[in-house]
């Protein structure tokens, strides 16, 4: 049997910089997250270390009695929270690692490494949970570039996205879960 990873991005942040929290609308996102995986069997909940991606694992792991592991892996290439970088240089730095795969931005990572970090994060999730499905809270960008690991930058970022149309659920939140079971559907 294949291991499953439900890959939730974190739900609406404050407007600050740094490393904000969730607003209360984020809470009832990540609530409604929480409430569509209620029916599912999994291992555990492993988390970005950054403040929104933990509120919002914390929610889903509650829901089971479950605490969140946290795991440096699982965040994005390059974070502007203790930066003296201006919003405008950060969003250049982030473009051109987007472009460029193995750019290292400023203060971060390649895309290709960070994708490669979040992979392994997610792998040693499953067997740190002895082969269970994983409920992994993460990042958008992160979550692309392991992505773009899998599949091929073009078919990611050129926004031809067919493969994924079976494995996508929208929950009725700003929340999004992809189920990552190479192929096989999870409905």
């Amino acid at each position: 049997m294949m291991s499953e990873v439900w890959i939730v991005q974190y739900a609406e942040k404050e407007a600050t910089p740094g490393d904000p929290g969730l607003t209360p609308r984020g809470v009832g996102q990540a609530d409604s997250v929480a409430r569509h995986l209620k029916g599912r069997v999994f291992g555990g909940v492993v988390s970005s270390p950054l403040v929104r991606a933990k509120q919002t694992a914390q929610v889903i792991a509650d829901e089971r009695g479950y605490s969140v592991k946290i795991d440096g892996r699982l965040t994005e290439r390059v974070n502007r929270v203790d930066s003296d970088q201006s919003l405008d240089e950060f969003l250049a730095e982030w473009e051109r690692s987007t472009r460029e795969r193995d750019y290292e931005p400023r203060g971060g990572t390649s895309s290709r490494v960070a994708g490669e970090s979040f992979l392994q994060g997610c792998a040693d999730a499953i067997r740190s949970a002895g082969d269970q499905d994983m409920v992994v809270v993460s990042h958008g960008g992160v979550t692309t570039d392991a992505l773009c690991n899998l599949v091929s930058d073009e078919a990611l970022l050129g926004h031809s996205v067919d493969i994924l149309t079976d494995v996508f659920l929208t929950v009725p939140s700003q929340c999004y879960v992809l189920s990552a079971t190479n192929g096989r559907s999870s409905e």
